[in-house]
């Protein structure tokens, strides 16, 4: 596969989820054998620019776009995976013939997503933005948002003390998030 960015192995299922920049899909593959099942088509993917020409001519860009990153939630057996250039979360089901089962709109940029398991809810980082998106694992709605400062880019968890690390783009300082 080209363009990999993030992956997550599901060893129950026995399969391997494949976030895959820039090609408009995710891709699950068998852990075992290591053949690709299924390719995942990300809806929207293909995103379509205006540009202008000098003063008269109007022509328009494509760029497609895919998963920057995604995370398995065990409670829900749902993957989440962030679509950086449509502002996404997709849902997909892993029980259900891994379908896309909800799309869930964040701030712009979704760089990072990480579930704790056991608070269930899921954190979204968004780089062009400030924010920490918080949704639910129940009801995989949006329950709030913290600023953590400029471009909060990596998600560390520590599911004992119930706290999220927010590392962000070149800044020297990380937030620390109550989860609770």
């Amino acid at each position: 596969t080209e363009r990999v960015i993030d992956v997550e192995g599901v060893n129950h299922k026995n399969k391997l989820y494949v976030a895959t920049f820039q090609t408009g899909e995710s891709e699950l593959y068998d852990i075992t054998s290591k053949k690709l099942i299924k390719t995942i088509p990300i809806p929207g993917s293909t995103i379509q620019y205006p540009d202008r020409l000098a003063d008269t001519a109007l022509v328009t860009s494509s760029v497609i776009t895919g998963g920057s990153c995604l995370e398995y939630n065990s409670n829900n057996e749902l993957i989440y995976i962030a679509t950086y250039n449509t502002d996404e979360i997709i849902v997909i089901d892993t029980k259900n013939n891994d379908t896309i089962v909800k799309t869930i709109q964040v701030s712009a940029h979704p760089i990072d997503v990480k579930v704790d398991p056991v608070t269930n809810q899921v954190l979204v980082t968004s780089f062009a933005s400030t924010k920490l998106t918080f949704i639910s694992g129940d009801t995989n709605e949006i329950t709030g948002t913290v600023d953590t400062g400029i471009s909060p880019w990596g998600i560390g968890i520590d599911n004992r003390e119930h706290l999220a690390y927010i590392a962000h783009h070149n800044s020297p300082y990380i937030a620390v998030v109550d989860i609770l």
